[in-house]
């Protein structure tokens, strides 16, 4: 594990849901500097950008360069490194833990749309509301 708390961010391409997610968490969480915020694909289009959609919304609400990110592929060091995973859906829980089933119980499955949508993606991040819920584990020291 690395030094930080670390939260991964899954989807299929790392174009649309898992960037935005990773993007409005790490917006939500910037006053927590011992937290990190990274995504990845099960199948990404690596070095792809965010669609212009997801980049729309990040803007939306309050992200400052939604352009910046590039699309890489999840691998099992880049799952060993987080603390808790996010998945867009279950489908990509299913496969990131076939990939690394060391990370099962810090997966979980947000079940956001393909497409995502302003009202979903604010009712998902309520459910993450309190940093002491996402850091219930001790921060690596």
């Amino acid at each position: 594990m690395s030094e930080k708390f670390t939260i991964l961010t899954v989807c299929t391409g790392n174009i649309c849901r898992s960037p935005l997610g990773e993007q409005l968490l790490a917006l939500g969480l910037a006053n927590v500097p011992e937290v990190h915020v990274e995504s990845a694909g099960t199948q990404a289009l690596v070095g792809k950008g965010m669609t212009e959609q997801s980049q729309a919304i990040a803007s939306s609400l309050g992200v400052a360069h939604p352009e910046t990110h590039a699309s890489r592929q999840v691998t099992e060091d880049i799952l060993d490194q987080a603390n808790l995973i996010f998945a867009m859906s279950r489908e990509h829980r299913r496969a990131i833990v076939e990939l690394n089933p060391r990370v099962s119980p810090s997966a979980s499955s947000l079940d956001w749309p393909r497409e995502p949508q302003l009202p979903i993606l604010q009712q998902s991040l309520l459910q993450v509301h309190s940093v002491e819920a996402l850091t219930s584990q001790p921060l690596a020291a």
